[in-house]
């Protein structure tokens, strides 16, 4: 497995993962969180998006956001 930053390529995948990790949280596909979960593109800009890969593909297996302090993230 790697860990890396993410790169502009992954940020739907990202958006994806995120949603489906907190899908039994949120009510349906239109909840307005999980329009702000999807939005990856703007959480790289604000933070430091993370995510882990396998060693032989670029699938997206999950992500992590490291925040900085104050971030509405």
């Amino acid at each position: 497995m790697r860990i890396r930053r993410a790169l502009p390529e992954d940020l739907d995948a990202v958006g994806e993962v995120t949603v489906a990790a907190y899908a039994e949280f949120s009510d349906d596909d239109t909840d307005d969180y999980v329009h702000h979960l999807r939005d990856a593109a703007t959480r790289d800009r604000e933070a430091e998006l993370w995510v882990a890969t396998p060693d032989d593909s670029e699938e997206i297996l999950g992500t992590v956001t490291i925040t900085p302090e104050g971030s509405p993230w």
